[in-house]
């Protein structure tokens, strides 16, 4: 290996040293008035190539206390107005902040981080290119001078949540600027992460809470891409917030009325999400968990059957009641609720026993029960598109829902022969494309509701079919189904 010149290392180091004084000189004579806008943008320039190149550098720019009192001294007054030299210097500041604690501090104690987000609020409602750069820039900034240190962190993160009129985070999540909003989302989570205490802020604090839904709502948008970095961002923040046990917390804050809303139903599809990829393990499963999840089935439930009663009674579509946005809310709430029930179900431990416990003092079988029987007559309306519409999916949920909760379990299954569910379980043993694998589940079901039970199995040989359902796709291909003499037979129409 060749050896360095001599004199190599001792220039670099005067090179360096030289880049560090001018720029800090640079920012002391640009607060003083003494130094052109585009002459200092050129040497925050340099710098900020010098930080990328030699990570060294970086490090001891950022642990220079003069840098952070002169970056103050240009934020807090000269960079509320447009200068060129602005965003050269959040630029340098961001990489000097970076995985660096002491600059962290150091930008913390110069009220630094203050000034920035300051900047951002005079930002944020504008739409030129250069306000959008400063939003984006600012919040990249930020996010890396709290990142990992736990002393700024609470210092700010309660500014942020209790006496800001009106949180900053959430005016930037709601911005059009996709690069800002995966800054803050960062910056969120970052300020969150293994902390309940800061979770708890984030959660019954009204900034906080205002926070929660901007971000709830940001996610939905890209809930059918799981790949997406925003739906990734508020996933992780959500996790973060069922695993310090926020969820009966989150359902409470983000209600607005008797009817589920768009908030909540994104926290249950997060819950979902949750328990379907194996996350499970890290929610405390505690009885207020329970207690909450067996109490919205419920609600849910009996709001599915009244909605499914008043249309059949007035005969007409059943979201009438409702918004079609409010119906289809709903619905996506119950089928994930049903869900979670179906695999709380199928786990083992006390959360199985737990909720199957809950479920029981609810007498949640009969709601499951009646909501079956009710979707069923919703079936033989006359306006078969309009009686699907909103509630695909409920009906498999609701019978593997008794088979799960008869399984093994006599007494439930009693119940279900008592309320007449026997003849509904039958009835499902058929293909419906609204509800996939339907037979399957129903077959599942009757068995477990048989199992060891002789007086349900009396009760199903003393059955004998009544008639015949005329699926749409047989009578287009002009095949009639009839039952005679206990035996379905096939026809061609005449």
């Amino acid at each position: 290996m060749a050896s360095l010149p001599r004199g190599y290392l001792r220039s670099k180091v005067i090179a360096q040293s030289s880049v560090m004084s001018r720029t800090i000189l640079s920012l002391d004579a640009l607060a003083h008035g003494s130094l052109a806008d585009q002459q200092a943008a050129d040497l925050l320039n340099e710098a900020i190539q010098q930080s990328v190149q030699d990570q060294q550098f970086r490090i001891d720019f950022g642990q220079q206390p003069k840098l952070w009192s002169s970056a103050h001294k240009l934020l807090s007054d000269q960079a509320k107005t447009q200068h060129d030299w602005v965003i050269p210097l959040i630029k340098l500041l961001r990489n000097a902040a970076a995985a660096n604690p002491v600059a962290q501090q150091l930008a913390c104690d110069a009220k630094v981080i203050i000034d920035l987000v300051d900047l951002i609020r005079l930002s944020v409602d504008s739409m030129e290119e250069y306000h959008v750069m400063v939003v984006r820039l600012a919040t990249q900034a930020v996010c890396n001078m709290i990142t990992g240190n736990e002393s700024v962190l609470q210092q700010v993160w309660s500014l942020w949540c209790e006496t800001d009129t009106k949180s900053i985070w959430t005016r930037v999540v709601e911005t059009i600027d996709k690069d800002a909003i995966t800054a803050v989302l960062i910056l969120l989570y970052q300020s969150i992460r293994n902390s309940a205490s800061r979770c708890e802020l984030l959660v019954k604090t009204t900034n906080g809470l205002s926070i929660l839904k901007a971000v709830l709502l940001e996610g939905e948008r890209y809930l059918d891409d799981e790949t997406n970095k925003h739906f990734e961002l508020t996933y992780l923040m959500m996790s973060e917030l069922l695993t310090h046990g926020f969820f009966v917390e989150m359902l409470d804050r983000l209600r607005t009325s008797e009817w589920t809303n768009q908030s909540q139903t994104m926290v249950i599809k997060i819950l979902d999400l949750s328990l379907y990829k194996g996350n499970a393990a890290a929610i405390p499963w505690t009885s207020l968990e329970v207690n909450a999840i067996c109490d919205l089935l419920c609600t849910l439930c009996d709001q599915a059957t009244q909605v499914m009663e008043h249309a059949l009674d007035n005969n007409q579509d059943q979201v009438s009641k409702l918004d079609l946005d409010q119906a289809h809310l709903m619905h996506t709430c119950l089928v994930l609720i049903l869900q979670t029930l179906n695999w709380a179900l199928t786990n083992d431990g006390h959360f199985q026993q737990n909720i199957r416990s809950a479920w029981r003092q609810r007498h949640g079988m009969q709601r499951i029960i009646e909501l079956l029987r009710q979707s069923d007559k919703m079936v033989e309306w006359k306006d078969k598109d309009e009686a699907k519409r909103g509630f695909g999916f409920v009906k498999r949920e609701l019978v593997q829902s008794i088979g799960n909760l008869c399984y093994k379990d006599k007494a439930f299954q009693n119940e279900v022969r008592e309320l007449g569910g026997l003849g509904l379980i039958l009835n499902q043993m058929q293909i419906d494309d609204t509800n996939p694998f339907m037979r399957e589940y129903a077959t599942v079901a009757l068995r477990h509701v048989l199992e060891d039970n002789s007086e349900n199995q009396d009760a199903i040989s003393s059955m004998t079919p009544i008639g015949t359902s005329q699926p749409e796709e047989l009578s287009k291909m002009g095949i009639q189904a009839t039952l005679e003499d206990g035996k379905i037979k096939w026809a061609k129409f005449k």
